[in-house]
């Protein structure tokens, strides 16, 4: 005889549910603990199956696969089993108790059943961090020189806040080139209030996983999909128009990216014309900028014959393309 099982759920179970505050909002965190019965037959030698074996069982419930439903026919379908494990009946070697972890921390609401895995919603879960950006002027509103008096070697940092939002959703298709595509992409178009480009896929994770399927509260089958999480996190530094004489280092017509602006001008060298001190951007950097001049010390720039044509410098950022945009259509929130 070939090894079977016969597997049944045991009246033994328990659940919790918990609230779990973060900076932007609560979410319901859940578990449960189900117990089955595993019983081995068809073999001579009870160790011939192992816990593992039992743990596999047709009507065990799979890991990453299996989701709660409710009696009335709710489904959760983020709020699946976890993790297993099997404990071996001492007083009969064929019988096995096998135990079944339910978990959710995406604090989802129960759904009515779908005929198709994509039409369950998806959860979005938000967060906060912390970036750094660079200030490039001084409390008076000049550049170049810094209030220690450098130039940009211990630039004024400053600390700002930023939206991570975690979103999870099933797909009917996925692979390893969609996850390629979609990595490390900003956002070609305004998305959750977050502007055009000052957000940027930074994760995403994905499993195979069966869903239940069905119509008016009847499951008719499970069917295969690909459980997707992205991770999205927000940017506040995005891309903006030069001016004046460096407004041609920003095109318009450049794709949006979420990027650090930086000046065009950071390794200066000290030139004297006219007894005047100036500093000059070197040809390495931008041939562009090779004949702007920066006075030192008023932190002035010239772009013309006249040493005495000065204007008041503001802060000229030179774009740096670092990644491109997406219309983020696949997401569905």
């Amino acid at each position: 005889m070939a090894l079977t099982f016969e597997v049944c759920r045991t009246r033994t179970s328990s659940a919790s549910i918990s609230m779990e505050d973060n900076a932007v909002d609560a979410k319901e965190n859940k578990s449960q603990t189900i117990e089955f019965l595993v019983i081995a037959s068809g073999i001579d030698d009870p160790f011939d199956v192992t816990e593992i074996s039992a743990m596999r069982a047709n009507g065990v419930p799979l890991l990453r696969q299996s989701v709660y439903v409710d009696p009335d026919g709710t489904v959760f379908p983020y709020f699946a089993c976890m993790s297993k494990s099997a404990t071996r009946n001492p007083s009969n070697p064929y019988v096995f108790n096998v135990t079944c972890d339910y978990e959710d921390t995406s604090g989802e609401e129960g759904q009515d059943l779908q005929s198709d895995p994509e039409n369950y919603a998806p959860t979005i879960k938000w967060d906060v961090k912390s970036r750094q950006r660079v200030s490039w002027v001084d409390a008076n509103g000049k550049a170049y020189v810094m209030p220690t008096g450098s130039k940009y070697k211990t630039p004024l940092k400053l600390d700002y806040p930023c939206l991570v939002a975690t979103i999870t959703q099933f797909e009917n298709t996925f692979s390893k080139t969609a996850l390629k595509d979609r990595y490390l992409k900003t956002n070609a178009e305004a998305w959750q209030g977050i502007p055009i480009g000052a957000a940027l896929v930074t994760s995403i994770k994905y499993t195979e996983v069966m869903v239940p399927v069905g119509g008016a509260g009847v499951i008719t089958g499970y069917a295969p999909a690909y459980k997707v999480t992205y991770i999205i996190e927000e940017n506040q530094l995005v891309l903006k128009e030069g001016s004046g004489v460096y407004a041609d280092a920003t095109k318009s017509d450049k794709k949006v990216y979420w990027q650090q602006a930086r000046p065009q001008i950071d390794s200066l060298s000290v030139w004297t014309i006219n007894g005047e001190r100036v500093v000059r951007p070197t040809a390495k950097q931008n041939p562009i900028l090779s004949q702007v001049y920066i006075n030192k010390d008023s932190g002035k720039y010239w772009a013309g014959p006249n040493l005495g044509n000065f204007e008041d410098l503001v802060p000229q950022l030179q774009t740096y393309a670092v990644y491109e945009s997406d219309s983020y259509n696949y997401l569905r929130v």
